[in-house]
């Protein structure tokens, strides 16, 4: 018996997308997504930029960047629940990190829910390094949990 590969996803610009398709594939991914405005207000602002990934024409997971004290900050990144666990999040964010941004850039921030388990091994994997929490950032129905907030150092001027 073969067992199926992974679909490879196809990776684009954010700015080649519709901002209803972006915030469909936030929407699937949280219960407190971006709305379609949010999106327009990304698409609109040349400091905010990402990229998505794409199956068979079909948006998939997203990641959305601005700049940030030393660096940028990962503001956003999501994967549909229906293709999660196939490597398409460490695809994306590896795809993002290659782009031409991040070739002069010291760090990458980000922040992420202290419960968020499969996010948090994905960005030790992937190098990032715990800097510290802000308590009581995220709201849930069962409460309030902490955000750990990590970082990536990266080289700058990378050939």
């Amino acid at each position: 018996m073969t067992v199926p590969s992974a679909p490879t996803p196809a990776f684009k610009s954010l700015s080649e997308q519709s901002p209803e398709e972006l915030s469909r594939c936030h929407a699937a991914c949280f219960d407190d997504y971006w709305s379609m405005e949010t999106f327009r207000d990304i698409l609109n602002n040349r400091s905010q930029f990402g990229w998505c990934a794409s199956i068979e024409g079909e948006i998939v997971g997203l990641a959305v960047f601005a700049p940030g004290g030393e660096g940028y900050e990962l503001l956003t990144v999501c994967i549909d629940p229906d293709f999660r666990n196939q490597g398409i999040a460490k695809a994306l964010l590896l795809h993002c990190f290659a782009e031409e941004p991040f070739a002069k850039s010291d760090k990458i921030l980000l922040e992420v829910a202290s419960d968020n388990s499969p996010a948090l091994a994905l960005y030790h994997q992937l190098g990032f390094s715990k800097d510290g929490i802000r308590k009581n950032y995220y709201r849930r129905s069962t409460g309030r949990i902490d955000a750990v907030l990590m970082s990536l150092s990266v080289m700058k001027d990378r050939v």
